[in-house]
């Protein structure tokens, strides 16, 4: 339940050089070296990954209603929905 993320997906890390081209500078490699799949086995960068229950649907309390038969819980999570952060 949510929205749905913002499709950053990569694990990037820097990777100390042992050959510097240079006395005076120290260099490095900032490199993607892992992908974050999504269930579906694709990237999560630039696609995201999309809740089983979107609150921006006007239908999210049917759909959270099916997951969880408990109209206590629909009606508790609307009501933070709704208050102002």
């Amino acid at each position: 339940m949510g929205t749905p993320t913002k499709g950053w997906g990569t694990v990037e890390r820097v990777f100390p050089l042992d050959n510097q081209i240079s006395k005076e500078e120290k260099y490095s490699l900032f490199l993607v070296h892992s992908l974050t799949l999504r269930d579906d086995n694709l990237p999560i960068e630039g696609r995201g990954v999309e809740p089983d229950v979107n609150i921006t649907d006007t239908n999210w309390p049917q759909k959270l209603l099916l997951y969880f038969n408990n109209p206590a819980l629909i009606d508790n999570t609307a009501k933070i929905l709704s208050t102002p952060i």
